[in-house]
């Protein structure tokens, strides 16, 4: 095999594919060839593969935590979509190094409480209150309720070293 097939096998026959042909703009094709086809662009250092990782069963546990605390709710988790906070944390994280100082995203329901919780990093008293329809900011009763949920839930997330 020839240096251009050869690297054409190791970027398309691998474990990770793309597809981008169906956008009609040929700059943006381009563009998009080039920065995958760039020999060594999915290589990564054992310590961002160790931060990739965290970031994954961090999601993962939290949206494990949901399902037993609110089994019988419409959660929209994260089924199928697992790798998307990791994702999303590594672009906003990579956004933040060049220099962009905000993100606007738009958001259907599949993962949004995850997206909350790993990415944004939003108080999860704040998600428990918004998740929980019978839960209010004024109930007097509800630091009986969310205090265990927020500490079983601290517990979890504290037992990864999980890299901001």
């Amino acid at each position: 095999m020839d240096p251009d097939e050869v690297m054409q096998l190791n970027t398309y026959c691998q474990h990770i594919g793309l597809e981008f042909m169906f956008i009609n703009d040929v700059e943006q094709c381009q563009w998009i060839r080039q920065k995958f086809e760039t020999p060594g662009v999915m290589k990564f250092t054992n310590e961002e593969k160790r931060t990739l990782l965290a970031r994954l069963v961090r999601s993962m546990r939290f949206e494990d935590f949901l399902a037993r605390k609110w089994s019988s709710e419409k959660r929209f988790g994260l089924e199928g979509c697992e790798v998307m906070i990791p994702a999303l944390k590594t672009i906003i994280d990579k956004s933040s190094e060049m220099g962009i100082e905000y993100v606007i995203m738009g958001m259907p329901h599949r993962g949004r409480l995850n997206v909350l919780a790993n990415v944004i990093r939003k108080e999860l008293e704040q998600i428990f209150c918004q998740f929980d329809p019978k839960l209010e900011a004024a109930d007097e009763n509800m630091a009986l309720y969310l205090l265990p949920l927020i500490d079983a839930a601290s517990r979890f997330v504290a037992q990864l070293s999980y890299p901001d």
